[in-house]
């Protein structure tokens, strides 16, 4: 009796690990990790700076290659994300500008990677009305920010907010911020063995890291998973309030799970 009811009290956490900008250390010291635990996660990835050719450097700073992220696509499924084309900041672009960041961009990655590319990643977590705009018309489901907050898919869909994770954060202030969110994106850019400047994570913290979701069986999901979960889990919530709260919220629902 007593099992059960710690089950029924047991409420999941659930985290989604997003890297930036699609640097050859996730590759190398982050992917390896993640595989290793089946823990998928998101990469925003700059359309023009992808290559096809074969890079035998090992350099943490170089990007990755088209192959390095089909192998990560093929063995692990990860989720593919847009980080512009160019990654400028689109708040200083004429519309055609912001219109061909957005649009090719996602074009460039669908091709290469035969995944349908639904979310938006702010260059600099930087955006107006005029981006967002831009992201509804050509398709996108999501945007993601910089921005630090609740994570919200109905009110901040296009805001969604981060945990930004930088080369002086400290591993037990990740741990405490998830531990007060049930929701939790986790911005990095590098993982490596010594990190130099302030977008870099330590490869032996990230790797405690890793431990920490296992051993407390914190769901790593990637943002597509993290909104139906966060939908699901909504909707319950409001159907034990009222029957009119869920009248309202259930179509809307319904209307704009398409991120299949």
């Amino acid at each position: 009796m007593i099992y059960r009811l710690l089950f029924f009290f047991f409420i999941y956490k659930y985290v989604c690990l997003n890297f930036d900008d699609g640097y050859y250390s996730i590759y190398k010291n982050a992917y390896p990790l993640l595989k290793n635990n089946k823990f998928k996660f998101t990469l925003a990835l700059i359309g023009a700076y992808l290559k096809d050719k074969k890079i035998k450097n090992k350099n943490d700073y170089r990007y990755l290659t088209i192959n390095e992220i089909k192998e990560m696509i093929d063995s692990l499924d990860i989720e593919i994300a847009s980080h512009s084309l160019t990654h400028r900041d689109l708040r200083e672009l004429n519309n055609e500008e912001i219109e061909k960041e957005i649009k090719e961009s996602k074009e460039v990655l669908e091709r290469l990677f035969k995944k349908e590319v639904l979310i938006f990643v702010y260059p600099y977590g930087r955006y107006d009305s005029r981006v967002i705009k831009s992201l509804i018309k050509n398709g996108y489901f999501l945007g993601r920010s910089t921005n630090y907050g609740e994570i919200d898919f109905f009110l901040k869909r296009w805001e969604l907010p981060v945990k930004e994770v930088r080369k002086e954060t400290k591993l037990s202030d990740i741990i405490s911020y998830i531990n007060k969110n049930k929701y939790t994106i986790l911005l990095f850019h590098r993982i490596t063995e010594k990190p130099r400047y302030f977008t870099d994570y330590s490869k032996r913290d990230f790797s405690l890291l890793i431990d920490y979701l296992k051993e407390n069986n914190i769901k790593v999901v990637t943002l597509k998973e993290m909104y139906e979960i966060w939908w699901q889990d909504f909707l319950e919530r409001l159907s034990k309030r009222e029957e009119t709260s869920l009248k309202i919220y259930a179509p809307i629902y319904l209307d704009i799970l398409k991120i299949k």
